[in-house]
């Protein structure tokens, strides 16, 4: 048994490494189409396919249904018009009470005319910004053209007001836009696996089954992000290879949030070189890491991987605190942080409260006690003290509620010692973030500073700390 030790942030984190080497459409309800048909009906509808789900409950909701002789043609193509039905009806954009009107946008040029079915649902789609004039221009949207890939994205990134300002690694090997990288990101669309890694096709049209599977995953995302692309990326994990260092970085972050007591993946990155990542992981994101270690046992020349997570008390009780951690969070930040405010005022925001109710868990630094929960964002917001990994960590959970990205960063700090800090990006610029060090010792209640506040990397280092800057790069907060 192999052994390995390291010490971040001031935590000592352990890893026991075990390598056993021997044995060791959806029809849309469009004119002419059979009305709703229980799953029974779906002939081509099986119980193993990977869409059977999503068409059972579009089906439930009545959203889509079959055709007259009891298929469903999973993988038929859908054409614009019908998708734009889907998502419109699936997502609550169009209502039947409301007066039609035509679209507007040039319904000939886009293959339509003024009688054209699908009219109401086009200008719902319209007045939501789904659809643009440039869509038309460009030949994206045709009426009852088949819809591809690639404009689905733009749909979807339009519906969701998701950011193509994605630097984090792609996701994909091919030529894919902006737009598919965007929805990958959300993990919303995943594209296919292929000897050179993931690939969009955005030229590729997409099928019925593709378009259900989207619709749901898409009304999931809106009800709850945080909690749709935790599910998601660990789904993701069960049912394909990890071949990106992004994919393991997000499912490290999305399997420890959960707290489980084990987890099993595959990937194509030896042992050695996800363990660097899964360090890497726990460095930038330490809000989502509750465990001390882990045991890994895998077969020498296999790339499946078992990991045994270790904790300080039990797994239900890190649950508990990761739990009211993230909730302290969500209900605290309406409360401090002022949505019309601009993201420095919001930072500010954030540092102060940090500040104003918690301080540095002193005496146990001094002892060499200090206890795991001091190590994390709950020792910050339910008992008020903390290290500094607990306030880096807290600082990254509220500006995530207030929509702010954030990373911590690991180096030593003016002392000398490992420290752990906060890296936001702004107006195309990196700047640093300590509220542990803005924090008086001892605590002076009532009292912060801004010595630490939106510092440049340049004044960073004149102040004596130090970082790799090769591995905390500012690609983690574009």
């Amino acid at each position: 048994m192999v052994k390995n030790r390291r010490r971040i942030g001031g935590f000592l984190f352990r890893i026991f490494v075990l390598l056993i080497i021997s044995a060791m459409m959806i029809s849309v309800l469009t004119p002419g189409v059979c009305a709703a048909r229980g799953l029974d009906a779906f002939s081509d509808v099986k119980s193993d396919a990977w869409y059977y789900q999503d068409i059972t409950e579009m089906t439930a909701l009545k959203f889509i249904n079959g055709y007259p002789d009891g298929t469903f043609r999973p993988n038929g193509r859908m054409t614009c018009a019908e998708f734009i039905k889907l998502i419109t009806v699936a997502l609550g954009i169009y209502s039947p009470d409301e007066e039609s009107t035509l679209p507007p946008i040039d319904i000939n040029e886009a293959g339509g005319n003024e009688k054209h079915w699908a009219n109401k649902y086009v200008s719902a789609a319209c007045d939501a910004g789904i659809i643009v004039d440039a869509d038309v221009w460009d030949g994206s949207f045709v009426y009852d053209k088949p819809i591809t890939r690639g404009y689905i994205a733009k749909i979807i990134v339009r519906l969701l007001g998701l950011s193509t300002d994605i630097q984090n690694g792609r996701m994909f090997a091919d030529d894919a836009s902006v737009y598919a990288e965007a929805v990958a990101e959300e993990y919303i669309v995943l594209g296919y696996t292929s000897e050179y890694g993931r690939e969009y096709r955005g030229y590729l049209f997409m099928t019925r089954a593709e378009a259900a599977a989207v619709v749901m995953r898409v009304r999931a995302y809106r009800e709850n992000p945080k909690e749709y692309r935790t599910k998601a990326i660990i789904k993701n994990a069960e049912n394909t290879t990890l071949t990106t260092k992004k994919e393991l970085i997000d499912f490290f972050c999305a399997v420890n949030r959960k707290c489980p007591a084990s987890f099993k993946f595959t990937s194509s990155f030896s042992y050695r070189e996800w363990h660097d990542v899964y360090m890497l992981a726990q460095q930038l994101y330490p809000e989502y890491f509750m465990s001390t270690g882990f045991t890994c046992y895998y077969k020498d020349g296999y790339n499946v991987f078992s990991v045994e997570l270790e904790y300080s008390s039990s797994v239900s009780d890190a649950a508990r605190m990761m739990t009211v951690a993230e909730t302290y969070a969500a209900s605290i930040a309406p409360g401090i942080i002022d949505e019309n405010a601009d993201f420095v005022e919001k930072l500010r925001q954030i540092h102060d409260y940090i500040i104003l109710n918690c301080k540095y868990d002193y005496e146990n630094y001094k002892n060499g006690t200090i206890p795991r929960k001091s190590y994390t964002a709950y020792g910050v917001f339910a008992e008020g003290t903390a290290v500094c990994q607990g306030y880096s960590a807290a600082f990254s959970l509220l500006c995530a509620e207030a929509g702010i990205k954030t990373v911590s960063v690991v180096g030593t700090s003016p002392n000398g010692e490992n420290h752990c800090w906060n890296m936001v990006y702004i107006g195309g610029k990196t700047y640093y973030i300590d509220p542990t060090f803005d924090d008086p010792v001892p605590d002076v209640e009532g009292s912060t500073k801004y010595e630490y506040f939106m510092l440049g990397a340049e004044e960073m280092r004149a102040k004596g700390y130090s970082w790799d800057e090769n591995v905390f790069t500012a690609d983690y907060v574009k």
